[in-house]
């Protein structure tokens, strides 16, 4: 009876190890797949800006970051957009929450665009 019982633990152990390794295979691959998610869409969305569609633009922007809100760099573009539309209040909000993401990067392009942020910043506050 005893040698049943330690079948079933180790049985019982051996489907929880493969549970516990399911679970963080999906997470991994939820995460990368949200990622180039975020990617795609935010493509998208420059290829409509540069087409001069700033509201579509927006939209797709707007779904690259809330597929990963972590990236900064759909922030930028979307500022870009409101820029555009003459929506200064929009993008300086978008460009702030770009330059705290980037703040906390060690990413170097990211700490270079850093530098150019803070100038466009002070440029959009003065002139409106």
């Amino acid at each position: 009876m005893k040698t049943g019982l330690k079948r079933v633990g180790k049985y019982i152990f051996l489907f929880t190890v493969s549970v516990v390794i399911l679970v963080i295979t999906a997470t991994y691959f939820y995460k990368s797949y949200q990622k180039n998610r975020s990617y795609s869409l935010h493509y998208l969305g420059m290829e409509e800006k540069k087409a001069g569609d700033y509201l579509k633009a927006i939209k797709l922007l707007s779904m690259s970051i809330e597929a990963y809100p972590k990236d900064y760099v759909p922030y930028l573009t979307l500022a870009s957009c409101f820029e555009e539309l003459g929506n200064i209040d929009l993008a300086v909000e978008e460009y702030e929450t770009a330059y705290k993401l980037i703040e906390n990067s060690d990413d170097k392009i990211a700490l270079h665009d850093l530098k150019l942020l803070k100038y466009k910043l002070r440029k959009l506050k003065k002139v409106y």
